[in-house]
């Protein structure tokens, strides 16, 4: 009986680690083992090829790469939530503060729009595409992480291993993909970069990113990313968050953290094979 109770208590307490807390003061160590270690995928080093300048009060939540060459920038937390875009010599443009209620999460930019998450409001964002004025908004269950356009459709990540698609123009639910790494659901699923026929996203406190087949939902790479992580703060929220591919080279991604200093420009090796 003895064993049994401890068995339980040990799923209990596994369970609810799964499940963040994203108040300003949260606090958990970060994982140290593997994702690759859960199954038979390649690892993936990257190459630094540059260092750019990041604001580094920026709780970044959604990142996306545009093709001349700007960021979009997402930041969180309640009261400090901005979206804008960023140059790469470190200047903000179209800088618009969200409401203190809402705690900012993904972005996306399509052809015609750009859309928002927020945390725990179940509340998306439609904006202008070249001002980022708000021009509509839509509701939806459950909570908002990551965000990105795959050119027909948005995909959305809620924290669990799911991920929804939804109409680009109406943000209505469409279809959902289940992600696994060796037949296993990979949890915590964050910020999210569609391009070149791949997904490739940040799971919440880890160095690691996963490259995603968009139809099997099934992990077939990781990318190790721990030599760019700078030295956790006090309460050990600045980890990495923020994955764009370069439009051009599907070798490249852009990746910066948690108020970090730097975005970096990295090369993965065999990613675009």
């Amino acid at each position: 009986m003895g064993t049994v109770l401890i068995a339980v208590c040990g799923l209990i307490i596994v369970a609810s680690w799964s499940q963040r807390s994203r108040t300003d003061g949260a606090s958990r160590a970060p994982s140290t083992s593997s994702m690759s270690a859960r199954g038979a995928v390649p690892t993936r080093s990257i190459t630094v090829l540059d260092t750019l300048p990041w604001p580094q009060d920026a709780f970044t939540e959604g990142l996306d790469r545009l093709p001349q060459g700007q960021s979009l920038v997402s930041t969180g937390r309640y009261g400090r939530s901005d979206i804008y875009f960023l140059n790469d010599d470190g200047h903000r443009a179209h800088v618009h503060h969200l409401p203190r209620k809402y705690f900012s999460e993904g972005i996306a930019a399509t052809p015609t729009a750009v859309w928002q998450l927020t945390w725990k409001a179940g509340h998306a964002i439609r904006r202008d595409r070249q001002s980022l004025a708000a021009t509509g908004s839509a509701h939806y269950e459950g909570e908002g992480w990551g965000l990105c356009y795959d050119s027909h459709n948005l995909l959305m990540s809620d924290g669990s291993n799911r991920l929804t698609r939804r109409d680009s123009n109406t943000f209505e639910k469409r279809s959902s993909l289940s992600v696994t790494l060796d037949s296993r659901p990979v949890g915590n699923i964050n910020e999210l970069d569609c391009a070149h026929n791949r997904i490739v996203a940040n799971v919440w406190h880890r160095d690691e990113l996963i490259v995603i087949d968009p139809e099997s939902g099934r992990v077939t790479s990781v990318i190790d990313a721990s030599e760019l992580a700078p030295a956790r703060d006090a309460t050990g929220e600045n980890v990495l968050n923020g994955v764009a591919s370069d439009p051009e080279d599907p070798t490249i991604l852009y990746l910066t953290g948690k108020l970090w200093p730097h975005m970096y420009r990295v090369r993965v090796d065999g990613l675009g094979g």
